[in-house]
């Protein structure tokens, strides 16, 4: 009788995944498969966002296939601790702070300028592209 409490993996388990897992693991076992899901590898906008006023930078710019970049006294410094941002870590970076007209502007405009807050962090100016 083995039970798991978390699931944990990597980012190529997305949906359907998830489901086909559940299914097959819960009609072994005819109990619940977890109550926990933990997944890596996404990059967070915060954590890059908390980055940047620890390291005293004026912009982030993420673009997909370089790490995040840093604007720190004029010059552009890669955040090499933090791996090369994939199109679907941009995408889920930049609809995270982003609400639902918002979303619906940018795929109509390709672009879109706005504010997004940070608690006991700050506001930050966006432009997205």
């Amino acid at each position: 009788d083995v039970s798991f409490d978390i699931h944990a993996g990597g980012k190529d388990l997305i949906f359907p995944h998830h489901e086909n897992e559940i299914a097959q693991s819960e009609a072994f076992s005819g109990k619940p498969f977890v109550r926990y899901w933990l997944h890596n590898g996404f990059v967070n906008i915060n954590d890059l966002l908390k980055l940047a006023v620890e390291r005293k930078a004026s912009d982030l710019h993420v673009k997909v296939g370089n790490h995040p970049i840093l604007r720190i006294d004029g010059r552009l410094q890669p955040i090499t601790e933090v791996k090369r941002l994939l199109q679907e870590d941009t995408i889920a970076m930049a609809f995270s702070i982003m609400n639902a007209r918002q979303k619906q502007r940018f795929k109509e405009e390709f672009e879109l300028d706005i504010a997004y807050s940070v608690p006991a962090l700050g506001r930050f100016r966006c432009n997205v592209f």
